[in-house]
């Protein structure tokens, strides 16, 4: 991974927040580069892995901004995609339905010992049920030529950041 793909935040914000944040939620201490996401170090150190993730023809992806109805989404799906069998649903949705991008975010406090999430999909049975919040240019590359199931939210994020103010 070249040094070349993000920009640390070195400005007095940037500081503030990461200082403010710390411990509470993921801080944003890098830039990238290739879409301008604001995002931790150890996501920019990694990102490659995610886009270049075998993607199988049976996946069935769930992709969406954070704090968008993820959650009903992921639910609503896989019910669907197991006949809705609700006695498998009682088994946490993470589980399920992994989360991508979960183990680079850094969850200092919790969640330390995440095993790597790519290394949990490919030893997955098909189908897999994926969730991720990434943009379209950290998608896995095969994404747009193996032609798995795909659905992406339709909920405004707009309505989710003007209502919170």
């Amino acid at each position: 991974m070249s040094a070349l793909d993000y920009e640390e935040l070195t400005d007095p914000t940037s500081l503030t927040m990461m200082k403010q944040c710390q411990g509470k939620m993921p801080t944003a201490e890098v830039v990238m580069k290739k879409s301008s996401l604001a995002t931790t170090k150890l996501f920019a150190e990694n990102y490659k892995k995610f886009s270049d993730l075998e993607v199988r023809e049976d996946d069935v992806w769930v992709i969406s901004f954070p704090k968008c109805g993820t959650t009903w989404t992921q639910e609503m799906v896989w019910l669907l995609g197991n006949n809705l069998d609700y006695e498998g649903a009682k088994e946490p949705i993470f589980l399920r339905f992994p989360f991508l991008e979960m183990n680079v975010l850094k969850f200092e406090d919790y969640l330390q010992d995440l095993p790597d999430s790519v290394e949990v999909l490919n030893n997955s049975p098909s189908p897999r049920f994926i969730k991720t919040h990434l943009p379209v240019e950290f998608l896995p590359k095969q994404l747009w030529t193996k032609k798995p199931k795909v659905t992406k939210e339709l909920f405004r994020y707009e309505y989710v950041f003007f209502t919170s103010i």
